[in-house]
């Protein structure tokens, strides 16, 4: 198995009767309420949720055959009240958890619950509770009494020490080696010790039995704890790992209104130990400990075990932390050689720190420029849903895709080590860690430095208005029984108890508190010095605030100084580290406050997702996107970042698809390459415009999947952050390789031509035709499209006379009359350019190195699509694409195989989107029944199933 069954502890939140249960027997599990966590305290009923740890366990703690279905009234663990807080369940063991032959259970392993799940019994630390299990036969001892490990008394305080054995032995109580107490032919021992006879230290109570065969142990530790040592850390000790030297260091740990703590670890053994009981400042706030004789270059593991209930917490300023849920499956090619958990010896998220590090050795000859704020173009991309390996190394090995594409910046979502693994990342808990998920803290250096050799900047979004439930901060100021899910006590230095405004995610960050400033102020300098990132995209910036909104949006949204205060502060922190860096906001208040901010230096996200779409769809209503331009808020620079789809909004292709205007069949919007078509126009329209812009991964490639798509393929606000389809084969797709290409043409245009940053500008954009003109020394540009479904004659607004250069065509137009008319067919769009260009490179062709290309055999994915799914009785409508002309079946069967009806029997269709509509009836003309179904398209290689809900 790999590991070593031993004594974890013996609960007192747990009776057993056997008390030394087999896996054949009926045992009588009594569970205490008000001991441990004491969650479920006066709590009538309570729910068991128990498992088993077996010889199939992967680790000491992994529960198996797990009985008990969360958030429900499950009757079969339900447990029946004793009364004084002391429930009861019954139960025969191998029957219970259904345990199949040949396994041997060493544990028992527990939590207690309400109906719904919301409040739940743990060990007083949070722990699971486990009790031990016993073969049948096995000659075994027990302490009863002291219960459990990790125990601290004071000095003057009398032990009582009660033992146990499962047969008639000679038994005995030694401390410290030293009987104390024998009883011969007995299964149960008494006896007592005052700690005035040992002092302050840690000291070890052991029960022998023998039963003239046999000799077993069961033992225990305890501290007699001493006073705590006021005295104040050395001068410059900052909160969190302090390297003194290779061998040596002082952790430093900001805890306030705590009694005790130690630092527990690989040093340690993972037990208390007075050594390491750490001191505490004058203030009262401030706990530290020097710890020498460390290994250079060896990974040590810890945590902090805080006050009487041995809270294990771990560090929030340690720059690797250990998962004891998730790390088992991130795999090694992610994150090679990655030290394992302590299963066994502690519970909750371990850090890991590391003396005498090498340093990584950055490449000093990269001749590296910041671009410029005003001509940024700023690719946002979420490394799960972008390469399928979810890993640094790989993504540095779309840099090129990137360069070619235009792009100067990339905008990674959250990677700071957040709860779970596959999440968009804003539900973080460790700010100084790299989350495994995507890789080491060194392959994410190398992607940084690999991008600034390419001239793209990298910058981090970072969810700074809230943390979640594992982060330190909160677990040492929490109670559990606050509020609906428990909340941060009013002592927690860094979170308010609730949240202050309507938005509030996770546990809110008060941004008024010192401590919360020194730590965010701390974290955003990290990133910059030990990464070298470009800047920050803040996720939720209006949230920076105490004022009291919750509720009330609208109010959220008002002018608020306190706010502008609090990032005038960061930005100013940001910039006395590094001028030059951005900082960036997801703001959306009202403009009189993001005018304060973008004048101070400050960059804001400036969605205008509405206009867009109406444009792709063909729709003048709400299609005017002039407030994309900093001119028209009346900013003195260019420091909105414009886009009509981030990570947040619906994806325009789906929607263009979806809903597109059919009114003209020969262009109809939901026609797949008319769509592509006119999102062509729509970067054309959004990515010229002065000023920073910015868009989603692949929509460069005319990505389809909802922004809800599910796994099986339905769509579902519930699935919104699930992972999503990568599809890197689509660069294959002629039509969208010349999306790509279109993207690449007019990014370069802002990056490399001075009129696209230029302050001399006009947007027409109110109508079915949009007019963009740029007006600079070096040229003047006029870009136009028509965002109609039919053709539209109009005067396109030219400046002088003389000849203009069309880019994407290479041709020219000598214009002689400025009120002459010209024509744009439905969803066309042009760049005119009083200066020649060179002619863009609008050749399907993307040359790509990564190994994410798959081949021709592999990549089968029509894109089966089915609206409205559920399925009404009216029926629903199903399209699919395909590549090039293919023998095609679409069929639908019921659960059980049978055929109902066959909608396309082996018929020939040429490449392109194919729709066809299924009226709810079976091949006889009868209404199928409610149900699932399955359908499926078949073609002369290849398969593919979409899961159908008929509903009446």
């Amino acid at each position: 198995m790999g590991w070593t069954v031993g004594v974890l502890s013996h609960s007192q939140v747990i009776t057993t009767i056997p008390i030394f249960p087999t896996q054949n027997d009926t045992v009588t599990i009594i569970y205490d309420a008000s001991q441990g966590n004491g969650q479920l305290a006066g709590f009538v009923p309570i729910y068991a949720h128990t498992g088993v740890i077996t010889n199939t366990s992967p680790t000491p703690t992994s529960w198996m055959h797990v009985q008990g279905t969360w958030g429900t009234a499950d009757p079969k663990v339900l447990m029946t009240p004793l009364g004084n807080n002391l429930h009861q369940i019954k139960y025969h063991i191998p029957t219970f958890y259904n345990l199949p032959q040949g396994t041997i259970v060493y544990k028992m392993a527990f939590v207690f619950r309400n109906a719904t799940g919301t409040r739940v019994g743990r060990n007083a630390d949070g722990s699971d509770i486990f009790v031990d299990v016993y073969q049948p036969g096995q000659f075994a001892a027990k302490l009863v009494k002291p219960f459990g490990k990790h125990l601290i008394r004071q000095i003057n305080q009398v032990i009582q020490i009660e033992g146990a054995s499962s047969d008639f032995g000679t038994l005995r109580i030694k401390v410290n080696g030293t009987t104390i107490s024998q009883q011969n032919n007995t299964k149960t021992i008494t006896g007592s010790i005052n700690t005035n006879l040992l002092g302050f230290g840690k000291h070890y109570i052991t029960l022998e039995a023998t039963n003239g065969s046999t000799t077993v142990y069961d033992s225990t530790y305890f501290i007699v704890q001493p006073p705590v040592t006021v005295q104040n850390p050395p001068a410059n000790v900052k909160y969190g790992i302090n390297y003194l030297n290779d061998s040596s260091l002082i952790l430093c740990l900001h805890a306030p209104f705590k009694q005790f703590v130690y630092a527990v670890g690989d040093w340690s053994d993972w037990e208390l130990d007075p050594k390491y009981f750490m001191k505490r400042n004058q203030n009262g706030d401030v706990w530290w400990i020097q710890i020498d004789g460390l290994t250079p270059k060896q990974q040590y593991r810890y945590q902090y075990w805080i006050d009487s209930t041995l809270l294990q917490v771990g560090d929030v300023y340690a720059d690797l932390q250990l998962d004891p849920w998730n790390d088992q499956y991130i795999p090694p090619s992610v994150f090679p050689n990655l030290i394992p958990y302590p299963h066994g010896k502690t519970s909750h998220v371990v850090s890991v720190l590391q003396p005498g590090e090498d340093p990584y050795p950055w490449d000093t000859t990269i001749q590296y420029q910041r671009p410029p704020k005003e001509r940024l173009v700023i690719y946002e991309l979420l490394l799960r849903d972008f390469i399928h390996s979810h890993n640094f190394k790989s993504l540095k090995d779309t840099l090129p895709y990137l360069k070619n594409l235009g792009v100067n910046a990339v905008k990674i979502m959250p990677i700071m080590e957040f709860e779970g693994n596959e999440s968009w990342g804003y539900n973080p808990m460790f700010y100084f860690a790299v989350d495994k998920y995507y890789g080491t803290k060194n392959d994410f250096k190398r992607f940084v430095e690999e991008c600034h050799r390419n001239g793209i900047a990298v910058i981090l979004d970072i969810a700074l208005n809230h943390s979640f439930g594992q982060n330190p901060q909160v677990r040492m100021y929490f109670n559990p029984n606050a509020g609906q899910y428990g909340q941060p006590t009013p002592e927690n230095p860094w979170f308010n108890e609730t949240d202050r405004h309507p938005f509030g995610v996770g546990f809110d960050y008060n941004h008024e508190s010192p401590h919360t400033r020194q730590f965010s102020k701390r974290v955003m300098e990290y990133w910059i010095r030990e990464f070298k990132i470009d800047g920050y995209r803040f996720d939720l910036s209006k949230g920076f605030t105490q004022n009291y909104t919750l509720g009330n949006i609208g109010a959220w949204n008002q002018y608020d100084q306190s706010r502008i205060n609090i990032w005038l502060d960061y930005s100013s922190h940001i910039w006395s580290v590094d001028p030059t860096a951005y900082v960036i906001l997801e703001h959306f208040a009202n403009n009189d406050e993001e005018t304060v901010l973008a004048n101070n230096g400050m960059m804001l996200w400036g969605m205008i997702h509405e206009a867009y779409k109406q444009c792709i769809l063909g729709f003048q209503s709400n299609s005017n996107f002039s407030w994309i331009s900093h001119q028209a808020r009346g900013w003195n620079s260019p420091h909105v970042i414009g886009y009509a789809v981030s990570h947040d909004e619906e994806r325009l292709m789906y929607e263009a698809l979806n809903f597109g205007n059919t009114s003209n069949s020969n262009h109809n919007v939901r026609d797949l390459n008319v769509a592509l078509k006119r999102s062509e126009m729509i970067a054309t329209l959004l990515i010229p415009i002065p000023g920073p812009k910015m868009w989603w991964q692949f929509d460069e490639l005319g990505y389809p999947y909802s922004i809800n798509y599910c796994p099986n393929g339905t769509i579902s606000t519930s699935c919104r952050t699930d992972k999503k389809p990568i599809r890197w084969d689509y660069i294959q797709v002629t039509n969208r390789a010349r999306l790509y290409k279109v993207y690449a043409a007019v990014s370069r245009l802002k990056t490399q031509y001075p009129a696209f940053s230029t302050n001399n500008f006009t947007l027409d954009v109110g109508g079915l035709i949009k007019r963009i003109f740029l007006y600079h020394p070096s040229m003047d540009v006029v870009i136009l499209g028509n965002i109609h479904v039919q053709p539209i004659s109009f005067i396109p607004g030219f400046n002088k006379t003389g000849t203009w250069y069309e880019y994407f065509t290479n041709t020219s137009l000598n214009v002689t009359d400025l009120n002459a008319q010209i024509t744009l067919q439905p969803g066309e769009y042009r760049i005119y350019t009083t200066s020649p260009l060179p002619a863009p490179d609008l050749s399907p062709i993307i040359p790509l190195s990564v190994d994410e290309v798959p081949s021709s055999a592999q990549v089968f994915d029509p894109g089966l699509r089915v609206y409205p799914n559920p399925v009404p009785a009216t029926g629903t409508s199903i399209d699919f694409y395909l590549h090039s002309l293919d023998e095609v079946s679409l069929e639908i069967f019921d659960l059980s195989g049978r055929k109902v009806t066959t909608l396309l029997d082996k018929e020939k269709l040429g490449g392109g989107t194919h729709l066809h509509w299924w009226n709810g009836k079976d091949s006889f003309g009868n209404e199928v029944k409610a149900g699932m179904y399955i359908l499926k398209l078949t073609c002369k290689q290849h398969s593919a199933t979409f899961r159908l809900n008929k509903v009446h």
